[in-house]
């Protein structure tokens, strides 16, 4: 008998896309109106105060976890802005942003939960597979065809203000107002996501292998909106492909990766003039904000200086170490996050930016209270589970979800450095419901000693 979905699964899979894609459409009225995500994320924030008032909250220590760390912060933030009156919101909308899509996250969780129940956390591991492929079909198309870039420009809305120019004509912005940094590690963070999930759930599926390598090319897509996402994203990647399915240790395939990249590496260094060449025609064309000619910025760079360097990373590594230099500064901050024109930090380094503004003492209870004591519970519930499983694939399973969360948490510690990327809405988004997904899938272990799990 052919499968149907439910109204109820239909709006699931299409609320969760619209929150993992943020689509922005060209209707009339507000931003806000604009953006397709505000709908969903306002439907899973009213669920979870429904669910309060009438039900129970799983995991709520969590909930309540957040929500005092953010009072604290939101505390020190008015005071030092008392004190000192720069009149800067950036902190504040940070952690009320973060608090708030929090809650969206646990609301779809729980939705998600109620939904699927045991499937819950697979099916959201498929709509994140869709979503990766579909945004990188759609990068790689606008990239390719000035047809169908006009064609989404026509639907989709596109920042044209004068600052924000570079990254809508050149660079390619997906689904969203604009392209950048942002767009590359969201998309490199649903790619990864997405080849975990692969690797966990469906390694036995006939669809693998191709699903695979349309998550391997939507990775690659990444560079047409920013190259940090291509990196990173790349880097995660062979880690994935070179590590053990069943606990992510390092297997002998390592070597066979690392030989095939020193290969790979042969053609780069021979004809190292060439692209340097082809790099400069294409600049000369186009301009240093093409999506290839900032790829090629290397081999450029090496007609006049003689070597390959990439001044991105050494800006980033040096000239952007801008840390408070006054003790109390640095300790506590000041609520100056160098947003505003008068007080501009010469850093776009989410980590500095952050201890500027609330200090070393903000950061660490912003990444203790938000990650990583969620993180060292699930697993106090993961050695829980490991306990009573006895089926071997099934102590895999359970030890490559929680890797996936670390993985996830990784990826954003890294990209923090680039960008203020722990308190955007997609980050926040996949690593919070993928730790309550996780928590209930736990949760069933700690209950049951082998439940039945559908992982296809």
């Amino acid at each position: 008998m052919r499968y149907f979905p439910t109204l109820t699964q239909i709006f699931t899979i299409v609320s969760v896309s619209m929150l993992l894609l943020t689509p922005v459409v060209n209707i009339p009225g507000p931003l806000a109106i604009r953006s397709l995500d505000v709908y969903p994320a306002a439907f899973f924030t009213f669920y979870v105060l429904f669910t309060a008032v009438n039900g129970r909250l799983p995991q709520k220590r969590i909930i309540f976890l957040i929500i005092g760390a953010s009072a604290i912060l939101f505390a020190q933030m008015l005071i030092l802005e008392i004190i000192h009156g720069y009149g800067d919101l950036t902190g504040v909308s940070m952690i009320l942003r973060s608090a708030l899509w929090v809650l969206v996250s646990y609301g779809c969780a729980q939705f998600l939960i109620k939904t699927y129940r045991e499937k819950s956390l697979v099916f959201f591991i498929k709509i994140v597979i869709a979503c990766a492929i579909v945004q990188g079909v759609v990068l790689w198309l606008t990239f390719l065809s000035p047809e169908f870039r006009d064609f989404m420009s026509s639907i989709f809305y596109r920042d044209t203000r004068v600052e924000m120019e570079h990254l809508i004509m050149l660079r390619t912005p997906g689904f969203v107002s604009v392209g950048g940094d942002g767009l590359s590690f969201n998309q490199a963070l649903l790619a990864i996501v997405g080849l975990i999930g692969a690797r966990t759930f469906f390694r036995d599926s006939r669809a693998y292998y191709p699903m695979m390598l349309l998550l391997i090319t939507s990775l690659t897509s990444t560079f047409l909106a920013g190259r940090s996402g291509l990196y990173l994203g790349i880097f995660f990647a062979l880690i994935i492909v070179a590590t053990r399915k069943d606990n992510f240790q390092i297997s002998r395939r390592f070597f066979g990766i690392l030989f095939a990249g020193v290969v790979l590496a042969l053609p780069l260094i021979l004809f190292s003039k060439q692209f340097g060449d082809y790099g400069q025609e294409l600049l000369n064309e186009h301009g240093y904000e093409y999506p290839a000619v900032r790829l090629l910025r290397g081999f450029i760079d090496m007609q006049s200086t003689g070597q390959y360097s990439d001044q991105t990373l050494r800006t980033l590594l040096v000239e952007m170490v801008v840390i408070p230099e006054d003790p109390l500064r640095f300790l506590i901050g000041n609520n100056d996050f160098g947003q505003l024109p008068k007080t501009s930090i010469a850093t776009d380094v989410g980590y500095f930016r952050m201890m500027h503004g609330f200090g070393f003492l903000g950061l660490a209870v912003f990444l203790i209270c938000f990650y990583l004591l969620p993180v060292f519970q699930l697993h106090l519930y993961k050695k829980s589970a490991m306990r009573v499983v006895r089926n071997p694939r099934h102590k895999r399973v359970i030890i490559s979800a929680f890797q996936m969360l670390l993985f996830v948490l990784a990826f954003g510690l890294i990209a923090h450095y680039k960008i203020f990327y722990f308190s955007t809405r997609i980050f926040i988004f996949i690593f919070f419901v993928l730790l309550f997904l996780v928590f209930n899938y736990f949760r069933s272990f700690r209950y049951s000693a082998d439940p039945e799990l559908v992982l296809e």
